[in-house]
């Protein structure tokens, strides 16, 4: 995943399936 052509910030990527849910933090400088 590319962020680099969004805005500086703090990023949170929710990823789910059937079993699990996980959400990442990205800080973005």
């Amino acid at each position: 995943m590319d962020i680099s052509a969004q805005p500086k910030g703090i990023y949170f990527v929710k990823v789910a399936n059937e079993k699990t849910t996980v959400t990442e933090k990205i800080i973005h400088q």
